[in-house]
């Protein structure tokens, strides 16, 4: 698709000035290193893109290593149940897909309730 000229184009990725704490999670199911040598942080992200079951990456401004982040286990987000440091010296970027998926995943909205409020009200209107 061509994009007009000055209009920016969505990134794949949310990314947030926290990182959550190796130490709590599990290397090898909720994390790898994807490089521990020097890396940039679109280069991580594009390898991340590149392997289905990473839902995120961490990634330094010394670009110094790329880890990866699988099962949205630092799913960084407003209202995220994560445990996380404030970080100012790197990233954690999650993909936009599993913040998406993560969200589905919450209660239903109004919208996926309708069919069950309607099949009750005339499961009502038999009873009655």
């Amino acid at each position: 698709a061509i994009m007009p000229m000055g209009t920016a184009v969505p990134s794949p990725y949310k990314c947030v000035c926290h990182a959550c704490e190796f130490a709590m999670h599990t290397e090898g199911k909720d994390y790898a290193y994807h490089s521990t040598t020097l890396i940039t942080r679109e280069a991580c992200q594009a390898a991340c893109t590149a392997e289905s079951k990473c839902t995120g990456i961490e990634h330094p401004d010394d670009e110094k290593y790329c880890a990866f982040w699988y099962g949205e286990a630092c799913a960084l987000q407003d209202g995220t149940t994560a445990k996380f440091v404030d970080w100012t010296a790197g990233e954690t970027c999650t993909k936009q897909s599993a913040l998406a998926a993560s969200a589905s995943q919450a209660a239903p909205s109004a919208i996926q309730l309708i069919p069950a409020l309607l099949l009750g009200s005339s499961l009502l209107a038999f009873v009655y």
